[in-house]
């Protein structure tokens, strides 16, 4: 297990003072991480940004999702499963921060990316869309945004990135869209489509009925 990195530790602070959310996701991590063989992490929006709390699993610094403590500004296509039913003036304002015309094509295949994760309830994204580069606050290539999500069967095994399914309601009451979400990162190599929604059905049904469970006091 790692722990929160010192850029979080003041907002895992206030998450707990409410309903202890954070050790309660960091247990299904935990579960998952173990089930699947990869790296799960807690991960949450605070404002514009999403911040990886916690996690377990091999941490590998090369995928940033699994590093506690690393911050995304929250703009398209990061953070969509957070933002999946969020209002139009949302989704805009998510679109209008990458630099991306909401009225564009490019805005409208975000927003049918947005639509199926709020159908099937998480998202997985591809590795080879990623800059490789740690410094860079964008992350994806500017060439990929439109094809970072993938929607749906592409045909040949591809490398994921990270696969993410949001904790539905707020737990900070801060806003009453998702604040938090669990993700799995780290996977070794190509992948099937057939075991990713396998993976990922098994995540979003963890997080629902974790969603479900009563939240500690």
């Amino acid at each position: 297990t790692y722990r929160l990195g010192p850029e979080a530790v003041v907002l895992g602070s206030a998450a707990r003072s409410q309903h202890d959310p954070v050790d309660q996701a960091l247990r299904v991590a935990a579960e998952l991480a173990r089930v699947h063989g990869l790296s799960a992490t807690v991960v949450s929006r605070l404002g514009d940004e999403l911040v990886v709390l916690e996690g377990v699993g091999p941490r590998l610094d090369s995928q940033g999702f699994s590093i506690p403590g690393r911050r995304y500004p929250l703009l398209a296509p990061l953070g969509s499963v957070l933002l999946a039913a969020a209002p139009p003036q949302d989704i805009i304002a998510w679109l209008q921060r990458a630099g991306i015309d909401a009225a564009g094509t490019l805005a409208a295949t975000l927003r049918t990316n947005l639509a199926v994760i709020a159908e099937r309830g998480w998202m997985v994204a591809r590795l080879d869309a990623i800059t490789g580069d740690p410094s860079d606050d964008h992350v994806v290539r500017r060439d990929s945004l439109a094809t970072y999500l993938v929607d749906d069967d592409p045909g040949a095994p591809f490398h994921p990135h990270v696969v993410m399914a949001a904790l539905p309601g707020s737990w900070t009451g801060s806003s009453p869209l998702p604040d938090l979400a669990l993700a799995l990162t780290n996977f070794a190599g190509p992948e099937t489509w057939d075991r990713i929604v396998a993976i990922a059905g098994d995540l979003a049904a963890r997080a629902r009925a974790m969603a479900a469970s009563p939240k500690a006091a």
